[in-house]
């Protein structure tokens, strides 16, 4: 005698969730909250994020490092390991440019914080086993060694206009690998995340709309499987039917 039987489909399916979708969903969901921390936290502490996450990248500004960087190419930096650098790494370095305006006495100084990646051309140790580090530009650099002079090196400032000596702590990072002409995009993210409360809503909101899309889509899979099927047994052997092929 044959014997309906009416289970639910919707646990089926819920036990067949495949490992692929799970798996897809963690590396995806942590790939979205790394790039959101990393933006977030790049836009607060711009100069500490390759100390943290060990990768950063520069936008090249100007022709110095045409040889090797042209312009709006980007530059990616690791952590720095001081004891490694060498002559003919190049590295990035933050310093101030220093502009003077007027004449005679009559003048004032202005400065502008900048960031460089340039060639490392010598490394030095003063009186106190301090390390000093002089940089030029790519054309200085390739010059035979002989004729490098103090006006082939870089200068370097702090916030008052004053020559100061380049040390570790200005040293951001050393140069691995570059992308040509990507800094044509980053200008534009550089523009539109420039602003940093703008920065945690619009990542703030990138995950809301992830989780609502994420809830809409499941609810509208699961609306379109049958909410039940019939197993018809007979003599031992189970035969699975639909619920609209039932008389």
């Amino acid at each position: 005698m044959e014997e309906f039987v009416e289970i639910s489909r919707s646990g089926i399916v819920e036990t067949k969730k495949s490992v692929k979708r799970i798996v897809f969903d963690v590396i995806s969901w942590s790939f979205l909250i790394f790039i959101a921390v990393y933006f977030i936290f790049d836009a607060f502490l711009p100069n500490k994020t390759v100390y943290y996450f060990g990768l950063k990248g520069y936008t090249v500004q100007s022709e110095s490092m045409v040889g090797i960087y042209n312009k709006n190419d980007i530059v990616f930096v690791t952590t720095p390991n001081y004891g490694t650098l060498e002559v003919g790494d190049i590295i990035t370095y933050e310093t101030f440019a220093a502009e003077r305006i007027g004449s005679g006495d009559n003048y004032s100084v202005r400065t502008t914080k900048i960031v460089n990646t340039h060639y490392l051309a010598e490394i030095d140790v003063d009186v106190n086993g301090e390390m000093n580090y002089k940089t030029m530009c790519y054309a200085n650099f390739h010059n035979a060694k002989e004729t490098w002079t103090s006006g082939d090196f870089d200068k370097y400032h702090d916030i008052k206009g004053n020559e100061i000596l380049l040390r570790q702590d200005k040293i951001l990072g050393r140069a691995i690998f570059s992308i040509p002409w990507l800094g044509n995009v980053n200008e534009v993210f550089q523009t539109v995340l420039g602003d940093r409360i703008f920065v945690l809503l619009i990542f703030s909101d990138i995950i809301i709309y992830s989780i609502l899309f994420d809830m809409l889509w499941t609810d509208y899979r699961d609306s379109r499987i049958d909410d039940s099927i019939i197993v018809i047994k007979d003599n031992g052997l189970e035969n699975e039917v639909d619920e609209d092929q039932k008389d």
